[in-house]
């Protein structure tokens, strides 16, 4: 139960040992490297019975239900009851790159050559995208930096596009292009 933490520190512990066998090898890795990021082990945490329903803007028909929620500007992690590992590890990680992409990108333009490169990258890959496959996955940078890091699909995906940056000696893909950026 994540009920009493209140911060994602507190949830990282209790993952860490009360979940830890309920994780794959993927999510304890990840759990390790975000907990060793100290700009969110102070995020606030939140387990909430239920979160917004997003609605398709032409029929207001229900699309699907959101389990998680980073707020950037209240540095709080919501879950729902029906939110999952993946859940936290997946708001985790909205909450460290957003903490950290603040740096380099603002309002999807990059305001460092490394927030530059990332947008590039983010453009695209939404280009890429002509069947629209990947819509929330490309709906802004910090989905499309969360999802690089968690969803295996969307990195086939990126692997998939040959990277603009390819050379005659280094030939290269959106995928590889991303892990070395972030």
């Amino acid at each position: 139960d994540l009920k009493p933490a209140k911060t994602l520190g507190q949830v990282f512990n209790s993952l860490g040992t009360k979940f830890r066998d309920a994780m794959t090898e993927p999510q304890k890795i990840l759990l390790s490297r975000l907990s060793g990021l100290q700009n969110i082990n102070k995020t606030k945490f939140q387990v909430v019975e239920k979160l917004e329903q997003r609605k398709d803007a032409q029929t207001n028909e229900p699309t699907y239900t959101t389990y998680g929620l980073y707020t950037p500007t209240m540095d709080t992690a919501q879950v729902s009851t029906s939110g999952d590992i993946e859940t936290v590890l997946h708001e985790a990680t909205h909450a460290a790159t957003s903490n950290s992409l603040r740096k380099h990108v603002r309002n999807n333009k990059g305001t460092t050559p490394l927030g530059r490169r990332i947008v590039s990258l983010f453009d695209t890959a939404k280009q890429a995208d002509t069947d629209g496959q990947f819509e929330n996955e490309l709906k802004n940078v910090d989905e499309f930096i969360t999802e690089g890091f968690n969803n295996p699909a969307f990195q086939k995906f990126l692997a998939g596009i040959p990277s603009p940056e390819s050379t005659p000696s280094r030939i290269a893909t959106l995928w590889s292009d991303f892990v070395q950026a972030v």
